[in-house]
């Protein structure tokens, strides 16, 4: 099994450049470039520096890192022996999972000879094969120190860069995958990609349940214009998704100007001489005169009420939403290996009143993720669709979706699901074998009258 892996490994490494025929085909369309770093997003001074400082930032302080340069030279000078030989591989390296732009787990292991490039010798005269000619390049051997787990480490990487291609790569036998990693989220970064939640502002509720509306025919004033006219004279406005603002409970019913309750409800049929039998939408305070012997109509404040979620009193429905994103995965050479195109996921809870009640609901979306592998390496991915559960009363929601993908060397990659627990307790466990890309996510409310 050893001498097979290393027979496609070879063979895998160079698809792209060479004649050598894989058996499911080859490199895929496009791909068979160095993922190097182009020079149209920048210079090659410093390449590194810029790869470990968005290795760092995505750990989210899971890891430390400071790097320095030993000496620099001529590519030509290094490349009569292999890479392994001049950064002296250690026994470990460290592994990461990511969602999106994020590093969401690193895991310091033991080296596993049968799922390491770096078992075989990497040459750098395979640039040449690859159109970066050796006698172009220049070098730098970096040492890199690392701290995670309260563990000090330190290793040696090698950047390769071409000046006039304005490419580089940096070859890492330790932080595995570092520089694909980072200049797919500067992609993603330029792309503008992030998740986003967004929501809606609630609907305010007389007490009888009946939403405030323009006119407010049924409390006794047809076509009598916007009871309460900020929101336009038609139904409430429901503020926008992305908007914070919401509808508050009025206080002064009556003039829309002057906010005065016994001003009385202009062209409304409630002339300042008194009050005629219709017009009066809630109780007055009979009685009440003025020093000129008026009767004073009395507005009492109406009652009102907004099924809202508790998280945000304001806010009626609340979504987030996770974009679609592709995440590759290169060889020391630069020649992606893996490629995962990750789904977009949506989740989300929104309030309602049914009935008399103030219930919550769940609602999204998960949409299926796809990836492709050149021998020796293998991917599968799953995702769990919309999942959501409501507690007993209706009060509260969690909602699920959530897709990864898994990719290994040699070895089948695994991925699957299960969905454990009941109501808005339930839970979404995941078994994979390999490394795993993820996107989307949770979310759980609940709702309420304010």
């Amino acid at each position: 099994m050893m001498n097979r892996h290393r027979r496609f490994f070879r063979s895998g490494l160079l698809c792209a450049a060479t004649a050598v025929s894989l058996a499911l085909g080859g490199c895929a369309p496009g791909e068979g470039e160095p993922g190097a770093y182009n020079s149209e997003q920048g210079s090659t001074a410093m390449y590194a520096e810029r790869v470990y400082s968005e290795y760092q930032v995505a750990a989210k302080g899971r890891i430390w890192l400071s790097v320095s340069t030993l000496q620099s030279g001529a590519l030509s000078d290094i490349a009569d022996r292999s890479v392994n030989e001049t950064l002296g591989v250690p026994d470990y390296w460290i592994q990461m999972d990511q969602r999106g732009m994020d590093i969401t787990a690193l895991r310091r292991e033991q080296r596993a000879e049968d799922m390491d490039e770096w078992s075989v010798p990497v040459l750098l005269t395979h640039f040449n094969e690859l159109g970066r000619p050796v006698s172009e390049g220049r070098y730098r051997l970096l040492s890199v120190q690392v701290m995670m787990d309260t563990v000090r480490s330190e290793h040696k990487v090698l950047e390769a860069c071409w000046e006039q291609q304005g490419e580089c790569v940096v070859m890492d036998p330790v932080l595995l995958q570092a520089d694909s990693f980072s200049r797919d989220r500067k992609a993603l970064l330029m792309a503008g990609w992030a998740p986003s939640t967004s929501h809606q502002a609630a609907v305010v509720m007389l007490d009888a349940g009946m939403p405030i509306d323009a006119g407010v025919a049924d409390a006794g004033i047809p076509d009598a214009g916007p009871l309460f006219p900020d929101n336009g004279g038609s139904t409430p406005t429901t503020e926008g998704e992305g908007s914070d603002a919401g509808t508050s409970c009025p206080i002064d019913a009556g003039n829309p100007d002057a906010g005065n309750p016994d001003a009385g409800i202009p062209d409304a049929g409630i002339p300042d001489a008194g009050i005629p039998d219709a017009g009066i939408p809630f109780p007055i305070d009979a009685g009440t005169v003025n020093d000129a012997g008026t009767v004073m109509a009395m507005m009492a404040p109406p009652a009102c009420k907004k099924c809202t979620l508790d998280s945000n009193p304001e806010w009626a429905r609340k979504r987030t939403n996770y974009p679609a994103y592709t995440r590759n995965y290169r060889n020391v050479y630069g020649i992606t290996m893996v490629s995962k195109s990750m789904g977009a996921q949506e989740v989300g809870v929104a309030c309602a009143v049914v009935g008399d009640a103030c219930k919550s609901s769940g609602f999204g979306s998960s949409a299926a993720s796809s990836c492709w592998t050149n021998l020796p390496f293998t991917c599968a991915c799953d995702n769990t669709g919309n999942q959501a559960g409501n507690s007993a009363d209706g009060s509260a929601t969690r909602s699920w979706a959530e897709t990864k993908c898994t990719h290994r060397l040699v070895l089948d990659a695994t991925v699957k699901w299960t969905k454990e627990g009941k109501d808005s307790e339930f839970t979404i466990k995941w078994e994979t074998s390999g490394s795993v890309d993820a996107n989307g996510g949770q979310m759980f409310d609940s709702c309420s009258w304010k």
